[in-house]
């Protein structure tokens, strides 16, 4: 599973920036070069052609990148309909609304990702995130194992079990961590640099 907005670094949150209003541009020009007809129906022109294809390439990530926003997309799991597969021939009606709902997200999106920009330069530099990215790191192990061996690597995450295993997981890693900063603690205090606590 991708790392919410709150889970990354300074670098990761311009990487996503950027690509995200790159998409947002792709997507403006694309829905700009659709020619109406007096029908009501809807064509492509070339640019619009080429602009369909730029957005396919930048479409899954971009949306992962939505998705790591909880308040604009909700809770992410199986019966999302940004984690399902997109279908990339719909008709161009279908399309244009769709497009039109992804540039509201996106712009909503560029938006937590501008406003957390400070909060990820706190977080880049300090410490403790880094030890709760560790842990999260190894949490999440037996997950993207199961994920490499075939399994939906997200549904088992979102399951009851899956998140009955992780919280169990993370109570042992902060356990254990806890033990160690003791240990370290006892043997600064019997090398006679600290004073006893």
């Amino acid at each position: 599973m991708i790392k919410t907005y709150k889970q990354i670094t300074v670098f990761e949150n311009k990487k996503r920036l950027i690509l995200l209003e790159n998409f947002r541009l792709h997507l403006d020009t694309y829905l700009n070069n659709l020619k109406h007809h007096y029908s009501g129906g809807l064509s492509e022109n070339v640019k619009a052609e080429k602009e369909h294809k730029e957005i396919n390439k930048l479409i899954d990530e971009a949306c992962s990148y939505i998705e790591a926003i909880p308040s604009i997309v909700g809770v992410v799991d199986e019966n999302n309909y940004l984690t399902k597969d997109l279908i990339y021939e719909q008709d161009i009606i279908d399309r244009s609304y769709f497009y039109k709902s992804l540039v509201n997200m996106t712009e909503r999106a560029i938006a937590v990702y501008k406003k957390d920009g400070g909060k990820a330069k706190q977080r880049t530099y300090c410490p403790l995130f880094w030890i709760a990215l560790l842990i999260d790191c190894l949490v999440s192990l037996p997950f993207e194992a199961l994920g490499k061996a075939g399994f939906n690597q997200n549904r088992i995450e979102v399951s009851f079990i899956g998140k009955l295993v992780k919280y169990a997981f993370y109570i042992i890693s902060y356990l254990f961590l806890a033990v160690l900063a003791r240990i370290f603690i006892s043997s600064l205090i019997k090398a006679g640099y600290l004073a006893n606590l």
